[in-house]
């Protein structure tokens, strides 16, 4: 009896359940997802060559005088009266430069030529009328006062005169001087330089690698020379020229005469060089630590090769092992 009325409640409520089932919505099939195909890897890539490399030294410079000559007062200063020359005036030894202001230096010159005649005929006349001793010497002492007054004003005026020290070409005139500027003792305001005796003069990131006697190429114009460098930087003692600290000087061999002051010129000497040996650019070599390494693509995959270089350039290297003629060196 109790089984069937457990029976008669658990019927209705079964019902019910079934029922609600349909009330859920139908889940959707799940579907696979679409298989990607891998992109295809690609290289840019080199094949191994033979060739040759070399490492230079290389500068650039222009021809200057090996004799030059700054031009300065010295033992006196002033105001620019006159500057005679201008840059690229040809110059002969002794001829006036500049000058500075002397005032009225001219007529104290003149005022005592006159007055040195004076004490002259004064002497003069002593000497013939006979007179005694020592009328005769202060003739004379007043004659070398007369003789010392003149010449220093006659050396006050050279002094104010600037002359060239050496014939030559004018290279250098202080532009910033003008008429009536006030210039001192050693500031130099002229340069002459004999333009018949050059040397090249050179300066750059490399000179400091340029030894004393060093037999250079030498590039003028469309031909090549001989040259041997003279003077470096370590050549110039303590104290020297400053400007020969920074420059290196080549005496070029059988130099034709076309060249002139200030013509350019280019340098080379060649370090190292090697001929028929694999080369690559510098670009793939790979370094970790100490160890050089080239990317190969062998069957399609990168692979690793150690290798050892012999001579760099700023844009190659000679492979000395590790690699062969032909094989595939990956760049990227």
């Amino acid at each position: 009896m109790f089984r069937k009325y457990i029976l008669f409640l658990l019927i209705p409520i079964i019902s019910i359940v079934l029922s609600s089932c349909y009330l859920f919505p139908r889940e959707e099939q799940i579907l696979a997802p679409p298989l990607i195909e891998p992109a295809e890897i690609t290289y840019s890539v080199i094949e191994v060559e033979r060739g040759d490399i070399e490492r230079k030294l290389t500068s650039y410079g222009s021809f200057v005088s090996v004799e030059q000559s700054n031009v300065f007062y010295e033992g006196t200063s002033g105001r620019i009266d006159t500057i005679e020359v201008s840059i690229g005036d040809e110059v002969e030894q002794g001829q006036i430069l500049a000058r500075l202001e002397t005032g009225n230096l001219q007529s104290r010159i003149r005022i005592q030529e006159l007055s040195h005649r004076k004490v002259e005929i004064a002497y003069e006349r002593a000497l013939e009328s006979g007179a005694d001793k020592y009328s005769l010497e202060l003739a004379e002492i007043d004659l070398e006062l007369a003789d010392m007054a003149l010449e220093s004003l006659k050396d006050e005026l050279e002094r104010s005169i600037l002359r060239a020290p050496i014939s030559g070409s004018v290279v250098y005139v202080d532009s910033r001087v003008r008429e009536g500027d006030w210039v001192n003792e050693f500031q130099v305001l002229v340069r002459i330089a004999d333009p018949d005796n050059l040397q090249l003069e050179c300066s750059g990131s490399d000179i400091t690698e340029f030894k004393t006697g060093m037999v250079v190429d030498v590039r003028i114009g469309e031909e090549t020379y001989s040259g041997k460098v003279v003077s470096t930087p370590a050549d110039v003692p303590y104290g020297g020229d400053e400007n020969l600290k920074r420059v290196i000087r080549i005496e070029v061999d059988d130099m034709p005469d076309t060249v002139k002051l200030g013509d350019n010129a280019g340098v080379s000497y060649t370090i190292e060089k090697s001929e028929d040996t694999i080369v690559l650019p510098k670009q793939v070599i790979r370094t970790f630590v100490n160890r050089k390494y080239v990317m190969l693509l062998e069957d399609g995959l990168r692979v690793e090769r150690d290798i050892e270089i012999g001579i760099e350039t700023a844009t190659q290297v000679e492979v000395l092992s590790g690699l062969s003629e032909g094989e595939v060196v990956i760049v990227r």
